[in-house]
């Protein structure tokens, strides 16, 4: 085929892509985007009132194809919204408020709109009224009003249009108090008051239910959802149920083995993800020769790993759909750290440590001691409550969807082409050296997987990167990497990848002493023997990641030491940390000689906050964590020869007082034989910046998402009083210094101090309490 009729093909592709681009703005792909039709019902005594019909007759043509994957979901729901007493299972009673959630394109508004028709054919005589209300991202209460009047006949009554916002609310409460009423809700981005717009609530004294599909769990705890059920990808089996029917068997049975075989690949290639096998199932309806199937493959494949910034892909209005989801991040802060886990592998698990450790070498988190492990593990929990991070194994690792993936890739490289940088993460296997040298003349960040030999084979001068500040070289096979020049044009580079490379196998290139800028060092998975004393000159190193290097068998004595920012070390099944006792004494040693130095700089490992070893077999102490003053996490385990944390004796060997590590929380020294996982804080820290961590953690939005109390003593304009903070009982621990507590809280960034009260700077309005509706006259 010509490379004319491959883009023309591909062109093709693209436009027929179009026609779906209205439904996927709404969040819909099976149905149209219309509401459902409304009637009026009489009852006797009551005004009228609209009640959902069938989906309309436009819309039938879609419901030939099956809905799957959804039944149980759909169950599920209908079970929570049936009458009292019609189902014993005490898991579905007083269910008022039901939040259905999953990432962009996933078919929740499907779903919705299946509850819808449930309710009509199976429910009908169970609730009086069902609205249909779509929010989108432009909240507007007025909107949701407008939609709720025209659909229980207030829309039409001409003192409608005359009246305010707090007499519409009232309209509708005085309607919808006296029935029974279910409200379907479509595309909510953040907490809609319904109180203001005259949705009654729903309690156990009343037969009123809510439904509503987000792409945010958080959003679901804003709503005070009852019941949360997470809409996720199809299987495989679903998938290509699902896309079978969308193409037909006339298309599929053209070239019966060929077509068929294909269109399999094309329907995997869609990860699951209902928005994505519409979309392509659409545009493959009348395509029968096999190598139109072929084609349609191969631009799939390309456009996952091809990102030169143009709009001309494939895939851009799914895309779109899932942009969404990004642009509703918070702030720049969360929008960086997810872009950032795009440079791992495609479909790899991450470990939640080693994610946050880039971010700190990135300089992504917050600079304050101790705050960046909970800020991490905060941003990753927004990060998987909205969708775009996935739980892997288990609680301690996450994964992208294969379509996030590629979502943000597109999105990081589109920003970097406007700054007339480069953002790339690709497999190198289709690269040659010169495109390779190219883009790193202008990467800001790279990761460049599957690298060989051939790549650079004729590369006779160190690549110039002047921009690159971070550079993933993950399980790569080229010797390339370990000369020593490799490193010496890369002035910017803050974060460098090393692990899995197999051809790391006696000791680093001396060249990386030129990264003096480098503040995190991954050599994690390799087989170095050694670590050149040339890294003494890495004097911004903050993390050092030595895990699972077996082979590792020499440290210089003191390199360790010269790394004074140190915020980070693994030795996890480090080889260095296997050897015999002997070996061992020369860490030891490189801690005496440090505390020699100890009167002059009172601490050689100030920032230092997470050690954790295990497997070392002949470790019997760890008395050198007494100069890491600022240590918040130690975790040892399978140490069977570990007598002590801290060694009393070797204490008199550093001028520091030995009082000062006696009778400390977390249990300093320890008795004989093999402990579990310790957490010593080593030295405290300043009063008032305890007190700011912990006021602070009161005010985020992990802890106001379940502390209803706080909120309930919220006044209109977010303030608490100080003497309730000052109650509670780990502040009580701390101090019951009134006005310490308030001086502290003065640099505080988290929350602001007015006379006796405080109250949350940012945002503080969307977690005051919402009053009780009450209805006016």
């Amino acid at each position: 085929m010509s490379s004319s009729s491959y883009y023309e093909l591909e062109d093709m592709v693209a436009d027929k892509l179009e026609a779906v681009t209205n439904l996927i703005k709404e969040g819909a792909f099976l149905v149209a985007d219309k509401v459902p039709v409304v009637t009026t019902l009489i009852d006797e005594g009551a005004p009228e009132v609209a009640v959902a019909e069938t989906i309309p007759a436009e819309d039938v043509a879609d419901d030939q194809w099956p809905i799957v994957g959804m039944e149980s979901i759909i169950n599920e729901v209908c079970r929570c919204l049936k009458k009292e007493g019609e189902d014993d299972d005490d898991e579905y009673e007083d269910v008022g408020i039901i939040g259905v959630y999953g990432m962009g394109g996933v078919g929740k508004t499907t779903l919705l709109k299946q509850i819808n028709k449930k309710l009509d054919l199976e429910m009908k005589y169970d609730f009086d009224v069902v609205i249909w209300v779509v929010v989108s991202r432009d909240l507007q209460l007025e909107k949701i009003q407008q939609q709720i009047g025209e659909q229980i006949d207030l829309f039409d009554v001409k003192a409608w249009k005359l009246k305010n916002f707090e007499e519409k609310a009232s309209a509708i409460f005085k309607i919808l108090e006296e029935k029974k009423f279910v409200l379907l809700m479509d595309d909510l981005w953040e907490r809609v008051d319904l109180t203001k717009v005259g949705v009654p609530l729903p309690s156990p004294e009343n037969s009123f239910k809510i439904v509503f599909t987000t792409r945010s769990l958080q959003i679901c705890s804003l709503m005070e959802a009852d019941r949360q059920f997470k809409v996720t990808c199809l299987s495989n089996d679903d998938a290509w149920e699902l896309f079978q029917a969308l193409v037909g068997d006339e298309t599929l049975q053209s070239h019966p083995q060929k077509v068929w075989d294909l269109a399999e690949d094309v329907s995997r290639e869609c990860r699951g993800l209902p928005l994505a096998l519409v979309s392509i199932g659409r545009a493959m309806v009348s395509k029968k020769p096999p190598q139109e199937w072929s084609d349609v493959f191969e631009v799939l494949r390309r456009s996952m790993t091809s990102y030169s910034g143009s709009d001309d892909q494939l895939k851009n209005d799914i895309r779109y759909n899932l942009t969404l989801s990004y642009d509703n991040l918070q702030n720049d802060m969360f929008k960086s750290c997810f872009l950032y886990c795009c440079l791992f592998p495609r479909n790899s698990v991450i470990e939640k440590s080693d994610l946050i450790d880039h971010w700190i070498g990135e300089g992504f988190l917050d600079e304050r001691l101790g705050a960046q492990l909970s800020q991490g593990h905060y941003i990753i929990d927004v990060l998987h409550s909205v969708c775009l991070l996935e739980l892997g194994e288990d609680d301690s690792r996450v994964k992208m969807h294969y379509w996030i993936h590629d979502m943000g890739l597109w999105i990081a490289s589109k920003i970097e082409i406007e700054k007339g940088n480069c953002f790339f993460c690709t497999d190198t296997d289709n690269l040659t050296e010169a495109q390779v040298t190219e883009i790193l003349v202008k990467a800001t960040r790279m990761s460049l997987l599957n690298l060989n030999d051939d790549v650079f084979e004729n590369l006779s001068d160190a690549p110039k990167c002047p921009h690159l500040q971070t550079l993933f070289l993950i399980r790569n096979n080229s010797e390339m990497i370990i000369n020593d020049f490799f490193f010496q044009y890369m002035p910017s580079l803050k974060v460098l990848n090393l692990s899995g490379n197999s051809y790391l196998q006696t000791k680093l290139p001396r060249g990386i002493s030129n990264l003096i800028s480098l503040q995190h060092l991954d050599l994690s998975c390799t087989n170095i023997q050694e670590l050149p004393k040339e890294l003494r000159a890495l004097k911004k190193l903050k993390c050092l990641n030595l895990e699972y290097t077996r082979s590792l068998r020499t440290i210089p004595r003191q390199l360790i030491s010269e790394f004074s920012v140190l915020h980070v070390l693994r030795f996890w099944e480090c080889g260095f940390m296997l050897q015999s006792n002997e070996d061992i004494v020369e860490l030891e040693v490189d801690f005496v000689g440090e505390a020699q130095d100890v009167r002059e700089s009172p601490s050689s490992f100030y920032f230092l906050h997470e050690v954790i070893i295990k497997g070392c077999r002949k470790l019997r102490e760890l008395t050198w964590l007494i100069v890491a003053p600022n240590l918040k996490h130690l975790q040892i385990s399978d140490c069977p020869e570990m007598e002590e944390i801290i060694n009393v004796g070797k204490l008199s060997e550093c001028p520091m007082p030995v009082e000062s590590f006696r009778g400390m929380p977390g249990v300093p020294f320890i008795p004989p034989g093999p402990p579990a996982t310790a957490f010593v804080p080593v030295l405290k820290l300043p009063l008032s910046v305890l007190l700011i961590n912990q006021i602070d953690y009161y005010f985020s939005d992990a802890n106001l998402i379940k502390d209803e109390y706080l909120k309930y003593n919220m006044d209109e304009q977010g303030w608490v009083p100080i003497a309730l903070i000052a109650g509670c009982r780990r502040v009580k621990n701390l101090t019951t210094n009134i006005q310490l507590i308030l001086d502290s809280l003065r640099t505080s960034a988290v929350v602001e101090v007015q006379d006796d009260k405080v109250r949350r700077r940012s945002d503080w309005m969307k977690w005051v309490p919402i009053a009780s509706p009450v209805a006016t006259d």
